[in-house]
């Protein structure tokens, strides 16, 4: 793990997505040391998954509840690094790893539960009274990534249902005309993840999120046709 120049000297299982960019660099490079770095920094993520698909220490400090934000940049690490590692030994690794934390938020969203802005051990709320909206956004982007591996209809459909909240959590009637298309940290905005504030990357995750499912969908489009030709061709 990393100790040396983290942010509040706390190592998280967050950094996945460092370690995504490390990658891309130490290909791009040749630079062995870097890629070796990121490799090592990976390995001991997925060591302290737990079967349940929770990653304890995700967060920007030691906590007993971390937010999906920071949840969700561990996930977008794990499938950034693998989509750098394709071919080699480790990428089945990172996207079986992701895809477990990925099933347990899309087993909460399926049933009907509230996405809720923090989670502990075994995705436990650690508090009913907000949710955070940016990570709402990466929540659906992640499920949405994760489809063009598994094409598994359900993270689709949590995603859309992500989606569809955080749409309606975005601010399109202010009585601030500068807030317009404006995201909030938390909804309500007086939740405890950026309180009162409207965040400039709940915006980017949210635009991400909306290309991501535009992507998805003309893969589903691309799968249903080209089952339909099959089936033609099978009658032949």
């Amino acid at each position: 793990r990393w100790v040396n120049h983290v942010y509040r000297g706390h190592c998280g299982t967050y950094h996945t997505r460092v370690a995504w960019g490390m990658l891309r660099v130490a290909r791009d490079a040749q630079h062995q040391e870097l890629e070796a770095s990121a490799i090592a920094f990976l390995r001991w993520v997925l060591q302290r998954q737990s079967p349940s698909g929770f990653f304890p220490l995700t967060g920007f400090w030691p906590r007993s509840g971390y937010s999906t934000h920071a949840i969700s940049y561990t996930i977008e690490g794990l499938l950034g690094a693998a989509e750098e590692l394709r071919g080699e030994p480790m990428e089945a690794e990172l996207l079986a790893s992701a895809q477990r934390c990925c099933d347990a938020l899309t087993e909460i969203v399926l049933r009907g539960d509230p996405l809720y802005g923090e989670y502990g051990p075994e995705f436990t709320p650690v508090t009913t009274r907000y949710v955070c909206v940016p990570g709402t956004a990466q929540v659906a982007w992640c499920l949405l990534r994760l489809y063009s591996y598994s094409r598994d209809p359900r993270h689709f459909e949590a995603a859309e249902r992500l989606l569809e909240q955080a749409k309606s959590m975005q601010l399109m009637n202010p009585d601030t005309p500068d807030l317009y298309g404006g995201v909030p940290g938390s909804w309500p905005i007086w939740g405890e993840y950026q309180r009162w504030r409207v965040v400039t990357w709940g915006a980017k995750f949210l635009a991400d999120a909306l290309l991501e499912k535009e992507r998805a969908e003309a893969a589903r489009f691309t799968d249903v046709r080209e089952k339909s030709a099959a089936r033609i061709l099978a009658l032949r």
